[in-house]
């Protein structure tokens, strides 16, 4: 692998942003999501021959659960763009707000839960395997 590979490589490992996520919502149906962009990276970076990279504008609307679920084959980074959101990892719990990033590795289990009266909007970029 070239040097340029290389740094394209860890340049798109350092933007990567959430994996596919499992929903269970109070009505029980999926979560509205929009995908903003998505590519093949095998011709921008060879290393990463089958998969993609994907983002998503993801709306959690008030009250709804998202199931916990892992990210050991889909790494990525999520932003809060508006509302707030209770993210479950373990036995810790944390609030994100409006500004706040998360990042989603191979070692993160979690589950996420909407308590406000309003919708929380998420921009999630995450390296899915090709379909």
């Amino acid at each position: 692998m070239n040097v340029i590979s290389k740094l394209t490589l860890q340049s798109v490992m350092a933007l990567i942003i959430m994996a596919t996520i499992s929903i269970d919502s109070a009505q029980g149906n999926e979560l509205p999501t929009e995908t903003l962009q998505r590519f093949a990276l095998d011709l921008q970076v060879p290393a990463m021959k089958n998969h993609d990279i994907r983002a998503r504008k993801i709306i959690v609307p008030a009250g709804t659960k998202i199931r916990q679920h892992q990210h050991s084959t889909t790494p990525g980074i999520v932003y809060l763009v508006s509302g707030s959101i209770i993210e479950y990892r373990g036995d810790k719990e944390r609030i994100l707000q409006s500004g706040d990033t998360l990042r989603e590795d191979v070692d993160t289990v979690h589950s996420y839960f909407n308590s406000s009266s309003k919708d929380c909007v998420l921009i999630a970029i995450d390296l899915p395997k090709t379909k």
